[in-house]
């Protein structure tokens, strides 16, 4: 999923750093100062809500999209909307 959405959206023009665990995401925003992040809510190696925490931290003002095919509709936790990821 991860090299389907940085193809897409590289196709697009957009600049794309992709990371395969939580703490290249940190690294990766530290050198690449994104506008947006997509994150699978179940990261693995850490919970995406504590990433999505810290990202803000950070850097206030920064969107985060979460994303989780556990999910079949749209989810809300908290102040938190889940998104399914597309078919």
């Amino acid at each position: 999923m991860r090299r389907s959405f940085t193809h897409a959206l590289e196709r697009r023009g957009l600049k794309v750093a992709a990371a395969a665990s939580a703490a290249e995401a940190l690294v990766a925003c530290e050198t690449f100062s994104p506008d947006i992040v997509i994150a699978d809510y179940y990261m693995g190696d850490e919970p995406a809500m504590d990433v999505m925490r810290e990202l803000r931290r950070r850097h206030p003002g920064i969107m985060v999209l979460l994303t989780s095919d556990a999910f079949a509709t749209e989810q809300t936790i908290g102040s938190i909307t889940l998104h399914p990821k597309p078919s």
